[in-house]
């Protein structure tokens, strides 16, 4: 399970993270969350070769991600569908 985690959580988080970045239009707050989608599936993605080399540091990347910008992201993403 612990395994299964950190594969979810840094091999597919990121990759989806990474897609829909390129799947938002553009506008000032869609700006900011592409780039934040953007730079949290990259960290998710160095989480996820952290743990395969064994490196702390990297691996605490993939928290950052998913424990600080995803809250931030997903706040903007709904000040973006209530303005629409």
């Amino acid at each position: 399970m612990y395994a299964i985690e950190h594969l979810a959580w840094g091999v597919f988080y990121g990759l989806a993270t990474i897609f829909m970045a390129m799947a938002i239009g553009s506008g000032k707050v869609e700006t900011w969350i592409r780039w934040l989608f953007f730079i949290g599936g990259a960290l998710s993605l160095v989480h996820a070769f952290g743990m395969i080399v064994v490196s702390p540091a990297l691996i605490d990347l993939g928290y950052f991600a998913a424990g600080v910008l995803l809250p931030i992201t997903t706040t903007l993403l709904a000040i973006r569908f209530r303005r629409d």
